[in-house]
């Protein structure tokens, strides 16, 4: 799924090949949401801000990802010194399949 990508955005990717992007709903850590466009490209996780990037996240340093059994929230973990990235998307799925793709393929693993 590519559906939001500003020209502004994707020049600030430096190159790097889009392989999912959406609007999608961050919640903060007082709980409110926001939206935002997540953009995962074959190296990072990108949370923009409109054309304000906000955070950069190397595929590499994904350390999990936990679901919620009844929303449709869930959440990114980052490893040591990163903190964790709470969303909210209808098909997060989709979000999932793509950062373990861009992960494996980082790692020259078949998927």
């Amino acid at each position: 799924i590519v559906k939001v990508v500003d020209k502004d955005v994707v020049n600030k990717l430096s190159g790097e090949k889009v392989i999912f992007s959406d609007l999608i709903t961050k919640i903060n850590k007082k709980l409110i949401e926001q939206t935002r466009t997540l953009i995962i490209t074959e190296k990072a996780l990108y949370n923009f801000k409109e054309k304000s990037l906000k955070r950069r996240l190397q595929i590499k340093d994904i350390f999990g990802i936990t679901t919620s059994k009844t929303s449709e929230e869930f959440v990114i973990h980052g490893e040591v010194g990163e903190y964790d990235y709470h969303y909210k998307y209808k098909n997060f799925g989709d979000i999932q399949l793509r950062i373990h793709i861009s992960y494996m393929e980082k790692e020259g693993f078949p998927y």
